[in-house]
């Protein structure tokens, strides 16, 4: 791997600061190959109808996972049924979701 000499980082620095870049917490996971799914935020919505165009509510988990990315989940009614919009992720990947939603969220009776 080539290194940059110290005129190049010194730019690469100042380009940062000059755009008010930051990182998050999580940076040094992103050379973990099967990390955590991490949630950035989590947003529910009421029924809503434009047109033809609506549904009877939702929430939507914006998530990130070390060696996978980031993304949308996006949990919906429409028609009486639970829909999910995945950006194209498995089944299996919306399970390990929410069995991570589960290990964080506050249980009340």
């Amino acid at each position: 791997m080539a290194k940059a000499d110290p005129e190049t980082k010194q730019r690469i620095v100042d380009a940062i600061n000059e755009s008010n870049v930051g990182f998050t917490d999580d940076v040094g996971l992103a050379s973990q190959p099967d990390g955590p799914i991490l949630f950035r935020e989590i947003s529910a919505w009421g029924a809503w109808k434009d047109g033809k165009l609506g549904n009877q509510g939702g929430f939507k988990l914006s998530w990130s996972k070390p060696g996978l990315g980031f993304g949308e989940l996006m949990f919906y009614l429409k028609g009486g049924k639970l829909h999910c919009k995945t950006e194209g992720l498995s089944r299996t990947f919306v399970r390990e979701a929410l069995i991570a939603i589960s290990d964080i969220v506050e249980l009340h009776e």
